[in-house]
């Protein structure tokens, strides 16, 4: 799979050109799995192969957005009616190791809320493919959902 070109932002995102590239390689490689229909849910549940699943772009827009909820430092969701569209995902890691390379932090954050698919008991394909249900929601798979 390739990954498109390097992304440079400009603003105070403060992620590397690097630090993007693994966090759209991240994301890309799991759509891939789900798009080829190799992703398992719970109890070896198989997904069905997702169509309209393109590789994401990175977007230096939405990392600054992020960036400046950041800095605000409230462990919460942004309020909903400054997101405009756009969902979140929190994510938290405890260290007292190095933080020189970010990268390993940021392709675990992914793979937790992608392992959320793990969850999903109860699948519900319809005509526009995988919807999201209360049932899916309940079984807790709705960090994943914003991940796909």
């Amino acid at each position: 799979m390739q990954v498109s070109a390097e992304v440079a932002c400009g603003g105070d995102g403060g992620l590397s050109v690097e630090e993007r590239k693994v966090i759209r390689r991240a994301h890309n490689v799991r759509r891939k799995k789900l798009a080829e229909g190799k992703e398992t849910a719970h109890d070896g549940l198989k997904m069905k192969a997702a169509s309209n699943i393109l590789q994401m772009k990175y977007d230096c827009e939405l990392e600054n957005y992020a960036q400046n909820w950041i800095n605000k430092c409230k462990f919460d969701h942004s309020p909903q009616a400054e997101r405009e569209g756009k969902g979140e995902n929190i994510y938290y890691y405890g260290t007292t190791g190095d933080l020189k390379d970010r990268s390993h932090y940021l392709r675990d954050a992914a793979k937790s809320w992608w392992n959320e698919v793990k969850n999903i008991t109860n699948v519900t394909v319809g005509d526009k493919g995988l919807e999201l249900t209360q049932a899916m929601a309940m079984d807790g798979a709705l960090h994943w959902s914003q991940v796909d």
